[in-house]
């Protein structure tokens, strides 16, 4: 098959494929081994330099314009958690010339802002953003979910119920492991000579809640055996870092490293930390999860317990779970899991069990683009939750 694959770039804050999980690259190199011609545009964050952004500008007008010419055409499009106005162009050139196209959506970031303040409710980016993710909803033929919640926000912005198809293994570890040594020369760094070396891979965004966080680092800043890195940087990182400071905290640093040192540091780490934000249940996947299954590590989750994360930790079984704003339960669960290392091996391994059972996404994410061809349904999961 002749696939055209339009995807966010690695730090796109519409996307959630910013570490241990699908993106389109890792997409793109699973789909050539399996026998498919690929061709892969990868589109900038937001935040890039203009010079990247208007490049991408001329690789999109490129990408559109070979869809729309390109003899033969391809057999089919996927656009991978792009942005929403290329992705909404490509899906109109594509249905214009007939070709099979499938959106990948795996946050509504649009409406998540908004929620958060992130967006005010008076600026261009409120109106705009949610206006062309209301239209990609919409007019999508084939819009491909990881979860029943996103498959239910979507319904509700307006998408056609049999439009919409939830891969649940989306996540899949497709994406290949860092090397041992660099793993190690990651956790010397992080670890700092410490038995229990923890890790906040995720982003700390404007709505991240740090009071648990901090409470329970303030309580362990005396325990040698234990060490903590937040490594996915975001708009709160600093603060956390100015916070770690004041409180005299030797054993906990802010870090930012580069996308594989990012992934290094997940599979140096012998715990995961994941912390929910309310305000995004329904409308983003919870990141800390797949992590947790690609790296086979334990994962304390901070959050309420109507939160996807704290949910679907306690459905897995792999790691404990802390009230928001509990620092002395999260204090007291990290410093168990510091000196207990039989119950951190317990966790790491149904972890790894887990991820191991996690199905390849690439029978749901061709089948989805297939299914006017008479795909198997099976290949496709559309059960609910």
């Amino acid at each position: 098959m002749r696939l055209a694959i339009l995807a966010a770039a690695e730090r796109s804050a519409s996307s959630s494929l910013d570490a241990a999980m699908l993106d389109g690259a890792a997409l793109a190199s699973a789909l050539k081994k399996e026998g498919h011609q690929v061709q892969l545009t990868t589109l900038p964050a937001p935040t890039a330099s203009w010079i990247s952004r208007s490049v991408a500008a001329v690789e999109t007008v490129g990408m559109l314009a070979r869809l729309a010419l390109q003899k033969p055409a391809p057999d089919a499009v996927l656009m991978v958690a792009p942005p929403m106005l290329p992705a909404l162009g490509a899906d109109v050139v594509a249905a214009a010339r007939g070709i099979p196209g499938a959106v990948v959506l795996t946050a509504l970031t649009g409406e998540a802002r908004m929620r958060t303040g992130e967006f005010p409710r008076d600026s261009v980016e409120a109106m705009l953003l949610p206006a062309l993710e209301a239209a990609v909803v919409r007019r999508a033929r084939v819009l491909v979910v990881p979860t029943e919640a996103l498959r239910r926000r979507v319904l509700l912005r307006g998408a056609q119920p049999d439009n919409v198809k939830v891969v649940r293994d989306m996540f899949s570890p497709l994406v290949p492991k860092p090397s041992a040594p660099h793993v190690h020369r990651l956790r010397q760094e992080l670890a700092q000579g410490a038995d229990c070396l923890v890790v906040l891979p995720a982003a700390l965004g404007a709505a991240t809640d740090l009071g648990a966080l901090i409470g329970g680092l303030t309580r362990l800043r005396h325990d040698h055996a234990f060490a903590f890195a937040a490594v996915g940087g975001g708009s709160r990182a600093r603060t956390l870092r100015e916070m770690i400071s004041a409180r005299g905290i030797k054993n906990a640093q802010v870090v930012s490293l580069a996308r594989q040192d990012r992934r290094a540091a997940v599979l140096a780490a012998d715990v995961l930390l994941g912390i929910a934000v309310p305000a995004h249940d329904g409308l983003c996947v919870p990141r800390a999860v797949p992590r947790a299954l690609w790296s086979g590590k334990p994962l304390v989750a901070v959050g309420p317990e109507n939160s996807e994360l704290v949910s679907e930790v306690r459905r897995l079984g792999i790691g404990p779970c802390v009230g928001p704003g509990d620092a002395e339960g999260l204090a007291t669960v990290l410093r168990m899991l510091t000196t207990d290392v039989s119950s951190r091996r317990e966790l790491a391994s149904r972890a790894a069990t887990a991820g191991a059972q996690a199905q390849s996404p690439l029978p749901g994410l061709l089948g989805a683009l297939q299914i006017d061809d008479g795909m198997p349904a099976s290949l496709m999961d559309t059960s609910p939750a």
